[in-house]
């Protein structure tokens, strides 16, 4: 874990010049134990922007994005200031992984991602340190018991298991309206479809979904919002239609295209999944480029989703509504089926991750 850090260190350092750090829990295990922490699954980096307005600090972290795919390396964007690189594992679950953070300054104040707030004179970063750990040399702040204390608080040399994250307001309201957040639920719902791989479980299309593969046009082109592990995508396809199906689940993608790289070839219909988060916009953008693309010039696009409007945080309802009011320019219809928690006596799975906001229609 630790030398895929000091490799990105060194990846950043030549492609775009940025200085990277060791810091969060890997600093703190390394400069206060003189190890990583026990049970540690990650390993965090920083840099800070040389930016002050925050679109340009987000503009910088998709280009560190933009670097590491054409380098071959895997990322899960948590926010606009906030990366995971993935590394090893399996098909459907991941190794280890690297967090890069953006950290920047504003009008005196430093903001370390996700809720250090400091002025600027209280922490000295550049120029950066070295520690050496297990013979490889590795990049800290210049003063790393103040980054520590900014992030854990003054006695953050005490050893406290109980020891639990609390972010202030005044940190995390500037966060999340400057840098947002993607990925709400989505490790849930990640492991919640690996559950349903590993116990096999063997699931029949929605009554929605068997319903529109006889009442839809021929061959209709279809988008499908959420689509978990593909079950509707694959029987619309294997009614002759053409799908496109996302979901931000990436085990579930993983699950959906084996499915479909077993399925029957069906001369008319195909499916094709990819992984695609509705909270973000850059995302949903290109949502609404493929599925037009898909139907082809001035066609209509049906969209569907099934109980996904009721587990959105408010941001990514808009951005989906947003992307469906543009297809639905082209004609079409859109069928979004969702759960009301007081009406119906069928209770939810008790595994399934609850969303922020129930919809109201």
């Amino acid at each position: 874990m630790l030398q895929s850090a000091h490799s990105l260190i060194a990846l950043l350092k030549k492609s775009l010049g940025l200085e990277l750090f060791i810091t969060g829990g890997t600093l703190l295990g390394l400069v206060r134990d003189g190890k990583l922490i026990d049970s540690v699954d990650d390993a965090d980096l920083a840099y800070v922007s040389k930016h002050e307005n925050p679109s340009d600090i987000a503009l910088g972290s998709y280009e560190v994005e933009r670097l590491l795919a054409g380098n071959g390396f895997q990322t899960v964007r948590h926010s606009s200031g906030h990366l995971q690189v993935m590394f090893g594992g399996t098909a459907y679950t991941d190794g280890y992984y690297v967090d890069i953070f953006t950290y920047f300054k504003i009008d005196g104040w430093f903001y370390g991602t996700f809720h250090a707030r400091e002025k600027t004179e209280d922490l000295t970063v550049c120029p950066l340190g070295r520690l050496e750990h297990n013979g490889l040399e590795l990049t800290i702040p210049a003063n790393a018991g103040q980054m520590l204390a900014a992030i854990y608080g003054p006695n953050w040399l005490t050893l406290d298991p109980a020891f639990t994250f609390v972010t202030p307001e005044s940190a995390g309201r500037r966060f999340y309206w400057r840098l947002n957040r993607y990925h709400p639920f989505r490790e849930d719902w990640e492991d919640y479809h690996r559950g349903l791989i590993s116990a096999d479980t063997q699931t029949e299309p929605s009554a929605l979904a068997s319903w529109l593969t006889s009442n839809l046009e021929p061959e209709a082109a279809v988008l499908e919002l959420g689509c978990g592990l593909g079950t509707d995508a694959l029987a619309l396809a294997g009614s002759g239609h053409q799908v496109l199906a996302v979901d931000y689940s990436r085990s579930a993608i993983v699950r959906a295209i084996s499915k479909n790289n077993a399925a029957p070839v069906t001369p008319s219909g195909k499916s094709r999944f990819e992984v695609r988060n509705v909270n973000s916009i850059r995302d949903m953008a290109a949502v609404v480029t493929s599925a037009a693309r898909l139907a082809g010039p001035g066609a209509p696009v049906t969209v569907i989703s099934r109980n996904l409007f009721d587990n959105l945080h408010f941001l990514g309802r808009d951005n989906a509504l947003l992307d469906i009011a543009h297809l639905l320019n082209r004609g079409g219809s859109a069928y979004l089926q969702m759960r009301n928690p007081k009406v119906g006596s069928k209770p939810r799975d008790r595994h399934e991750p609850d969303g922020e906001n129930i919809f109201d229609p």
